[in-house]
């Protein structure tokens, strides 16, 4: 994250200034990185990339339910699958 965002960023005391123009883009960006970032300002930008976070732990737990409720006791007929994923 440091190397790619680096190049189009300024230092600061702590971190790093990165512009840009589109909060929408850049917070998928951000997110992306995973745990090598940390959003402090502007709110919209971090609220943007926590919400981003969140729904992707969302899709990967109601995955992981899905697949272990599929998978589960199958041959009782008591397993079912919605097909609803996200």
């Amino acid at each position: 994250a440091a190397l790619r965002l680096g190049r189009r960023a300024t230092a600061q005391v702590q971190g790093f200034s990165v512009p840009f123009v589109d909060v929408h883009i850049f917070a998928d960006e951000l997110a992306s990185y995973g745990p090598e970032v940390r959003v402090v300002e502007p709110t919209v930008l971090k609220d943007a990339v926590i919400a981003r976070l969140e729904a992707t732990i969302a899709a990967h737990t109601e995955s992981a339910s899905a697949d272990s409720v599929s998978t589960g006791s199958v041959s009782t007929g008591s397993a079912h699958h919605d097909g609803g994923e996200r």
